[in-house]
């Protein structure tokens, strides 16, 4: 993958803009970051139209035990799998929390260094995944959650694996097409590996 320097991807991360994570060695998937603190509601609606895949927040460790959102699963089988929490809805000002606008509210608000445990619902519609150590595990969550770190931003990141119109992973090829179509940054998980941890 042609992959954009990291003042590239560090600039446009920064600036609230979506940037493209391939993972080419264990998962070969590729996902689209965004700022859980500034994500828009026509962000979520180019996430259904255009990636396909489970829309989730990589949080700090630190986020989710302010607001006491639990582990999904206590143990999980696989130690490397991907740390998933409860799922959880705004409390209030938002309807089912599924629309576009529901999920902002929800996202923004797991952002909110005010936010507290009784303003969300659970289980809700949007999925929470706790980071680990970036020396144990990173994976598109610890890598996106130190992403937000390096800038400088709160530590919750919207991630999305992207899907092809077939409903299968996009290879590689397909990812560069649909980066260069929108204009979107492209990395990969070793670059950010490397200039990270």
């Amino acid at each position: 993958m042609n992959c954009n320097s990291i003042d590239e991807i560090l600039e446009k991360f920064s600036a609230g803009k979506f940037i493209l994570v391939m993972d080419e060695h264990r998962e070969i998937e590729g996902d689209f970051f965004a700022l859980a603190e500034s994500i828009t509601p026509e962000q979520i609606n180019f996430l259904y139209q255009h990636a396909h895949g489970l829309i989730c927040v990589a949080c700090a460790p630190e986020i989710l035990d302010r607001l006491k959102i639990g582990k999904m699963v206590e143990n999980p089988e696989d130690e490397f799998s991907t740390n998933f929490a409860i799922s959880v809805d705004a409390a209030h000002g938002i309807s089912t929390g599924v629309s576009k606008f529901d999920r902002k509210k929800t996202i923004r608000q797991l952002a909110s260094p005010v936010s507290k445990p009784d303003d969300f619902v659970r289980p809700g519609h949007t999925f929470p995944l706790r980071a680990k150590n970036p020396r144990e595990r990173f994976g598109h969550t610890e890598a996106s959650v130190e992403l937000a770190k390096k800038c400088g931003k709160i530590p919750a990141v919207v991630i999305c694996e992207i899907l092809n119109e077939h409903g299968e992973k996009s290879t590689s090829a397909e990812l560069e097409i649909l980066a260069k179509k929108f204009g979107i940054a492209t990395t990969t998980l070793e670059v950010l590996k490397k200039q990270l941890t």
